[in-house]
């Protein structure tokens, strides 16, 4: 069985899932089976229904077409349930072919590698060829129709070095090699600082959000504040203390400001951000109710405990 890439892909036609299932079940463990190969140049963007990466024999780009096929003088038909419309599997089978191909070798890991055997088929699993249909600009064995099934995987081997035009087949670390290029390379990997910088862009998001309660609070002389854990009190008692320190808004002057709270660890917290500010932004008073009590000389009793509070600031 052949290693799949990824192994349950997803489908948009039944027709693809069949042709997929055959080829994993008949091709051998050495071979790499991947489905729907997404590739975008300066060119146009590519999708590869199945890429089939055979040792030995080379890199098979296959288009699969479903439902009814057939040529006319204009080109190629499908119809699929009532729709027809017009399709070019061989065009779309050689152009990803070459996509493919450019993609490989154009990565550094490639190297100097000789050039391999690529090369393109399209599987019709549903439509029956004549006997005797012939295409110029694809020989009838890179076709595999509803007859073919049966002897698909090797018919598939065949399509790959019948279309190899003089190059080398491919060994297993060929097979390996352009599995890991097409993986995509220098990945990125998780980022502990991208993670931070992410909380402290919500984070400036919400002050901005707060900013508005800010100003429509300017002129009144009391407010409250109420939210739970994480709501962005404390941010906004912070810019609040530091407004009014500065005198911020029209006809606003300056203020000596407290900014206070009753935990003693949310207080240490509010002294080391203040302690950043310019001196002629920072509060007066930076501490606990007690703290501010003892300052003014007021005798305290014993310290009872306390949950930790958000903290306020008074002007």
């Amino acid at each position: 069985m052949a290693r799949c890439i990824p192994e349950e892909p997803t489908f948009v036609t039944e027709s693809e899932r069949q042709v997929w299932e055959r080829l994993r079940d008949g091709l051998p463990g050495d071979c790499v089976l991947m489905a729907n190969v997404r590739l975008t140049d300066e060119v146009k963007d590519h999708e590869i229904d199945l890429l089939v990466l055979i040792p030995e024999a080379g890199f098979v780009c296959l288009e699969v077409k479903g439902g009814s096929v057939w040529l006319e003088d204009d080109g190629w038909w499908i119809k699929r349930g009532e729709k027809v419309e017009r399709c070019d599997p061989v065009t779309q089978a050689r152009e990803g072919k070459h996509a493919v191909r450019r993609y490989v070798e154009s990565d550094p890991r490639w190297g100097s590698r000789d050039q391999v055997a690529f090369s393109h088929g399209v599987v019709l699993p549903h439509t029956e060829l004549p006997e005797g249909f012939s295409v110029p600009e694809l020989p009838r064995w890179g076709f595999h129709d509803r007859g073919d099934m049966a002897d698909l995987p090797e018919r598939v081997r065949t399509n790959g070095w019948g279309l190899a035009h003089g190059r080398w087949t491919p060994n297993h670390d060929d097979v390996e090699l352009v599995t890991e290029i097409l993986a995509g390379r220098s990945r990125p990997a998780y980022d502990v600082n991208a993670d931070a910088e992410e909380r402290a862009a919500t984070a400036d998001r919400l002050t901005q959000e707060q900013m508005v309660i800010l100003q429509v609070t300017r002129m009144l002389r009391r407010v409250e504040v109420r939210g739970g854990a994480g709501s962005g009190k404390t941010v906004l008692a912070l810019q609040k203390a530091k407004d009014l320190t500065r005198g911020v808004g029209e006809g606003a002057r300056r203020e000596r400001v407290a900014l206070l709270c009753y935990s003693i660890g949310l207080a240490e917290y509010l002294k080391r951000v203040v302690a950043g500010w310019d001196r002629r932004h920072r509060p007066a008073f930076v501490g606990t109710y007690e703290e501010l009590g003892r300052l003014w000389g007021v005798e305290m009793g014993p310290r009872t405990t306390r949950s930790s509070g958000s903290p306020s600031c008074r002007g």
